[in-house]
């Protein structure tokens, strides 16, 4: 599971990595964004955050940061209240629903709610139809639910090869779901 629960979160960085080069927010300090350390950034989104300084989208991305840091020292917890918190101020931001899918993930097999993630895959996906890495995502929770969805799997990893051809993980990933997809009655 640990292993599981770092590729999660590294998924989220590349998302976090890519709404810092857009600038998505303006005026952000430096240590409360990707780049710094998780203390660092739990410490500088807290103080960004408490300030009171910041609202709407800047202060959703600050609730958005400090979730992903909570996530890697696991404190799912906290985490998911960062999300749902930087949801609630931002609603219409892809990645928060793609993220809090990812937090929901890495919880304990017995604890996560499977719906829920497939749920917040599928909003992410609705906002942002053309995100390889949100299908794949989807892709790799249906193969790897409870009770193993390949044929649904199928799809979603053929989305995301059409959208980045060059994706070696989708591709892997297709390769072993479509096996599953054969074998499923």
């Amino acid at each position: 599971m640990p292993r599981l629960h770092k590729l999660v979160f590294k998924l989220a960085f590349l998302g976090v990595t890519a709404l810092l080069l857009t600038g998505a927010v303006p005026g952000n300090p430096e240590e409360c964004k990707e780049g710094s350390s998780d203390e660092k950034i739990l410490s500088a989104c807290t103080a960004y955050i408490d300030s009171g300084q910041y609202k709407g989208k800047d202060l959703a991305f600050a609730f958005y940061l400090r979730a992903i840091a909570h996530g890697n020292f696991e404190e799912t917890d906290k985490a998911q209240a960062d999300i749902t918190k930087a949801m609630e101020l931002d609603p219409g931001n892809a990645q928060f629903y793609f993220v809090r899918g990812n937090i929901q993930w890495a919880t304990g097999s017995a604890e996560r709610n499977e719906q829920a993630v497939l749920a917040d895959y599928a909003k992410a996906i609705s906002l942002k139809p053309d995100s390889a890495l949100y299908f794949v995502s989807r892709c790799y929770a249906y193969a790897a639910l409870r009770e193993a969805q390949p044929k649904k799997a199928v799809p979603d990893c053929k989305k995301a090869l059409e959208l980045d051809p060059e994706n070696e993980n989708a591709a892997a990933l297709l390769q072993q779901v479509e096996e599953g997809a054969k074998a499923a009655p």
